[in-house]
């Protein structure tokens, strides 16, 4: 998604306030593809956001587990 020319997601990736949904990479370009994997290894390296957190649970875990209850 982008606005303004921004790509909104990469952006939330990068703050670590967002996954990179691999399920969906075959719909990425691959310079996309690469920009994503490099930024969320970036933000995990660095501790951003959800990265801060030992073991984040992934969202598509958290909501099967849910469902599950």
């Amino acid at each position: 998604m982008y606005l303004d020319g921004v790509d909104v997601n990469l952006q939330q990736v990068r703050a670590g306030l967002a996954w990179w949904y691999r399920q969906y990479r075959r719909e990425q370009s691959p310079e996309q593809r690469a920009a994503y994997e490099q930024t969320e290894a970036d933000a995990r390296e660095e501790q951003r956001g959800l990265w801060r957190d030992p073991s984040p649970v992934p969202p598509w875990q958290w909501r099967r587990e849910k469902k599950a209850r």
